[in-house]
């Protein structure tokens, strides 16, 4: 039966069991615990548990359990746990848990989960979760999550999470996202959302969006778009809308749009254009539009106008307009 307790109000020792500090072990009937501190591991009825600090390890019905800190591990009940820290998995219900760190896991409903640092997943029902760093998922209800940086998936309430940077998702409500930067998708409601770059659709509730650079669709409403540019789709309400370059769609209200080149389509009011080129389109507010050149229709309020040049239908104010080469039609009225 190996056993040894030191101090006065150990508990009765059980096999291979060691117990240091007042009361520690006080109630065990499991096999090889060893509780050092004050009432350490006090309640233990499971085997293969390491109970170091105030309380640490109190209330355990668990088998393999390693718990150091000031109430690591309180209450637990999940198998497999490792808890390092002041109230590290203080209430514990589930298996394959770590929690590294002041509070990590602290009210921890979720199997297989891994957190590290100071509140990490602090209040968190989900499964399959990684949080890495202080506040990060601190309040998770989501599966598959991985949350890594300061307050990353802080709020979060969605399945398939991957959150990486200062707030990145942190107050997120949609499922399959994504967010790689500072502030990335940190208020976020759509679905099927990638966001990376500092800011890139850090206000967004639009479903199947890509925003890739600083600041891209900053603040999203619409669904099935993309944004590749520092400020594309900074402001975006509109649908289908694919935004390639700096500052393209900068300012978008239509639907089914093609941006591409430096400002292209930046003040976009219609539906159906394709804006290719350095300010192709800029300054826009008719529909079926097709722009190809610098500057081209990048002053246009005409509807079905097709400028390809540059500067072609520059300022064109007339419908069903065909503008090819240099210039042309630059300050076109007619219809």
């Amino acid at each position: 039966n190996m056993a040894t307790a030191v101090d006065q109000g150990t508990g009765t020792l059980t096999t291979r069991s060691s117990y240091f500090g007042y009361r520690a072990g006080y109630n065990n009937t499991g096999r090889n615990l060893t509780a050092l501190g004050y009432y350490a591991g006090y309640n233990n009825t499971a085997d293969y548990v390491t109970a170091l600090g105030y309380r640490a390890g109190y209330n355990n019905t668990a088998n393999y359990v390693t718990a150091l800190g000031h109430y690591a591990g309180y209450n637990n009940t999940g198998r497999n746990l490792t808890a390092l820290g002041y109230y590290a998995a203080y209430n514990n219900t589930e298996d394959d848990v770590t929690a590294l760190g002041s509070q990590a896991g602290y009210n921890n409903t979720g199997e297989r989960v891994t957190t590290v640092g100071y509140f990490a997943a602090y209040y968190n029902t989900g499964r399959y979760v990684t949080a890495v760093g202080y506040d990060a998922a601190q309040y998770n209800d989501g599966n598959y999550v991985t949350a890594v940086g300061y307050l990353a998936g802080q709020s979060n309430e969605d399945n398939y999470l991957t959150a990486l940077g200062y707030y990145a998702a942190s107050l997120n409500k949609g499922s399959s996202v994504t967010a790689l930067g500072y502030y990335a998708a940190l208020y976020n409601e759509g679905n099927t959302v990638v966001a990376v770059g500092n800011y890139a659709a850090r206000s967004n509730i639009g479903s199947s969006t890509v925003a890739i650079g600083a600041s891209a669709a900053k603040n999203n409403t619409g669904d099935y778009s993309t944004f590749v540019g520092h400020w594309a789709g900074y402001y975006n309400s509109g649908r289908y809308v694919t935004a390639v370059g700096y500052d393209a769609a900068h300012y978008n209200d239509g639907n089914y749009i093609a941006a591409l080149g430096h400002y292209a389509a930046y003040n976009n009011t219609d539906n159906y254009v394709t804006a290719l080129g350095y300010y192709a389109g800029y300054n826009n507010t008719g529909g079926e539009v097709t722009a190809v050149g610098t500057r081209s229709a990048s002053a246009n309020t005409g509807d079905k106008v097709t400028a390809l040049g540059y500067y072609a239908g520059y300022d064109n104010t007339g419908n069903y307009l065909t503008a090819l080469g240099y210039r042309a039609a630059y300050e076109n009225d007619g219809n």
